[in-house]
């Protein structure tokens, strides 16, 4: 399994197929009822803000100024959402994640920068932890 060392500490790399399989089965066990365990957030919006964090890390979209001054860990730490006010569909926004990461390992190869590796290390804790907060 590919790693990458985010501050002295070894984190997965979201797209290779191994830990990119393990979180479309994490995904799978998440339900629109499923409680949160920490923060405020439901199953939705986090799958919304997951998405959304995923395309603008991978360059799917352009980032709004106040994002785009910001590094990579800080982006992923921070928890604004760019359209947290627009109601979503949970199960649209479920397969939406999951296509992005479907796409993201089929991508795999042409990715190899550190700052790539940096970015996929950074959506792997992201992701990880946001599922946790859910229990799957």
């Amino acid at each position: 399994m590919e790693t990458q060392r985010i501050n002295s500490q070894l984190v997965p790399v979201l797209f290779s197929e191994t830990h990119a399989e393990l979180l479309l089965k994490r995904l799978d066990q998440l339900f629109p009822y499923t409680p949160t365990q920490a923060g405020t957030k439901n199953a939705t919006q986090m799958l919304s803000d997951c998405a959304e964090k995923l395309e603008l890390a991978f360059g799917k979209t352009t980032p709004p100024r106040p994002f785009s001054q910001l590094s990579m860990g800080r982006f992923f730490k921070s928890e604004q959402s760019l359209h947290s006010n627009i109601p979503k569909d949970f199960h649209q926004e479920k397969l939406r994640l999951m296509r992005l990461i479907r796409h993201f390992v089929m991508d795999a190869p042409a990715r190899s920068t550190s700052h790539q590796m940096e970015c996929e290390a950074f959506a792997y804790q992201y992701l990880d932890t946001h599922l946790t907060h859910f229990g799957v």
